[in-house]
């Protein structure tokens, strides 16, 4: 019992110190259900603002997108900001959609389609 909470110990012990502080403040909605973020994040995970910055001139302002839809096209600067939020079903390459008999839907998003 006493090894038990030695162990139970040793290990709250250690938690702190691999916490990480972030602050997430909602900004708005954009299209295709994406929601841009305001990000401030302390600690280990904080990056260079100068790419921060990079990727919002570029056009890379997603960081999450809403159920349904996934983050495509990350910056090229920093892979925490993204173009666009895709819908889940635009997976497939238009020659995968060929290649199953079905037919691509008529736009691309992030360079991926869904089949019909």
């Amino acid at each position: 019992m006493r090894k038990f909470l030695i162990f139970i110990i040793s290990i709250l012990y250690t938690l702190p110190a691999l916490a990480d502080v972030r602050f997430i403040v909602q900004k708005g909605e954009s299209y295709n259900g994406a929601r841009e973020l305001n990000t401030y994040t302390a600690g280990p995970a904080d990056h260079d603002m100068e790419e921060k910055n990079t990727c919002a001139d570029e056009g890379y302002k997603i960081i999450t997108c809403e159920d349904g839809f996934y983050p495509s096209t990350p910056c090229p600067y920093n892979p925490y900001y993204y173009k666009e939020c895709c819908p889940n079903d635009y997976i497939y390459s238009a020659q995968d959609c060929y290649d199953q008999k079905k037919t691509p839907s008529t736009y691309s998003c992030g360079g991926y389609y869904a089949c019909y």
